[in-house]
């Protein structure tokens, strides 16, 4: 049986700076995050057996027009992956949590 895990969210705005891998992980993030049970505002459970199709060419299309101005973006990601990014605060805004 699949682990089931209850887990806090917070929604980011990627900046311009934010650098192409970090996009694409949080990129693939979001798109399973859609997926989960919610339990409240900032929070689902996180289910290992979820499956979906992600294209990472896709993924790749959106970081190239956020880059040029041309797109804005958020992703729900989760609150401890978001405290572990790695990348100065100033690029991504928090909203909620």
């Amino acid at each position: 049986m699949m682990a089931k895990t209850l887990i806090n969210t917070v929604v980011i705005e990627p900046a311009l700076e934010m650098p192409r891998e970090v996009f694409l992980t949080c990129h693939r993030l979001a798109t399973y995050m859609e997926l989960m049970e919610r339990r409240g505002p900032h929070q689902v459970v996180w289910d290992e057996s979820a499956e979906t199709l992600y294209s990472r060419g896709v993924a790749l299309a959106e970081y190239v027009a956020l880059r040029e101005g041309w797109l804005k973006v958020t992703f729900e990601i989760p609150e401890a992956f978001a405290a572990r990014l790695g990348v100065p605060h100033a690029q991504f805004e928090m909203f909620g949590g």
